[in-house]
């Protein structure tokens, strides 16, 4: 356990906190269960370590560790919390814990047992915390990380700082808010700088390579998490890619599940299915119709109405798919 705290301390060195994410404002941090999901890249680590190092002087009863660390191979994480705990630990940071097979039930064992220990966990989009074997839903409270809003990303690129403006005074006084920001900055202009590259922070360290990234980004999210989140064999992995690849291939569309298997090679249950893993995943995002559509003998998910890319539409890796769908 010595390795994992000396592990902690020298990535809180690293964190730096010039720029944080709106959301680590909206988060009620004094719960004693926060869960926080998002898309693989999307900032989850830099939250953790960017709160603890601006509200914790003393790290004495802190403990941050990644569920993926080769520590987990060997010991388990309620041994882990249970030591923490018994040296003075009042604060329990655990990361990436898809990772770990029975993360549900050591989570709510802790939470259970120790009323006096407060633990925040991340974990992928993938997450069905409700239908995890042990239920999370009733005791963890959930937030979502998505990827930077413009406005993050004229933040952190160029230091432009604008507000949070509700859509109903935007819709009330869109004159007075739109020379607000005409006065500091073209907006159209940098709209195309983040369309190509400013969803995922990780443009910051080298825009020349964010294509690559992003690619990376996606291969890992479909062969790492989702076998683990999902269940799914890899098998399934590569059919999952064969049919992002079709959708990369059109622009936001109503899909024909019948032509996407004639396409891919899926039968039509399966099709569906694979849609929402990617939605999960938040590779793409699915527009459902209000009715739900039951197929006799199955257990489908409803059929989606459009689906489209959370992505801003130009990130994408220009040698794979093309560039201005995705």
């Amino acid at each position: 356990m010595r390795k994992l705290i000396e592990k902690f301390h020298a990535k809180i060195e690293r964190t730096n906190v010039s720029f944080v994410r709106d959301v680590s404002e909206q988060i009620r941090w004094n719960n004693r269960l926060i869960g926080i999901q998002g898309a693989r890249g999307a900032g989850k680590t830099t939250l953790l370590l960017q709160y603890i190092k601006s509200h914790f002087s003393d790290l004495s009863n802190v403990l941050y560790v990644n569920l993926d660390d080769i520590y987990f191979s060997a010991n388990s994480l309620a041994e882990m919390a249970d030591t923490f705990i018994k040296e003075g630990g009042k604060f329990l940071f655990l990361d990436e814990v898809h990772h770990y097979k029975s993360w549900s039930q050591e989570i709510k064992n802790i939470y259970d047992d120790h009323p006096d220990v407060k633990v925040v966990f991340t974990g992928s989009s993938a997450l069905r915390i409700g239908k995890s074997k042990a239920d999370l839903s009733r005791r963890a409270i959930m937030y979502d990380l998505p990827g930077l809003s413009y406005r993050e990303f004229l933040k952190l690129k160029y230091d432009l700082n604008f507000p949070v403006v509700a859509l109903n005074d935007i819709l009330n006084e869109h004159v007075k808010f739109s020379r607000k920001v005409i006065s500091k900055v073209k907006p159209l202009a940098k709209f195309r700088e983040y369309l190509k590259y400013g969803y995922y922070p990780y443009f910051t360290e080298d825009v020349e390579t964010y294509y690559q990234r992003l690619e990376d980004t996606i291969n890992l999210a479909l062969e790492s998490d989702l076998p683990y989140t999902a269940e799914i064999s890899f098998a399934s992995v590569d059919k999952l890619k064969k049919l992002l690849y079709v959708l990369a291939e059109s622009p936001p569309f109503k899909p024909n599940i019948a032509k996407l298997s004639e396409k891919t090679g899926i039968p039509r249950n399966s099709v569906i299915q694979f849609l929402h893993y990617l939605e999960d995943a938040r590779i793409i995002n699915l527009l459902h119709a209000s009715t739900k559509v039951t197929i006799p003998g199955h257990s489908a998910p409803p059929l989606p109405e459009q689906t489209a890319p959370p992505l801003p539409v130009q990130s994408a890796p220009p040698y794979r798919f093309k560039r201005r769908h995705l």
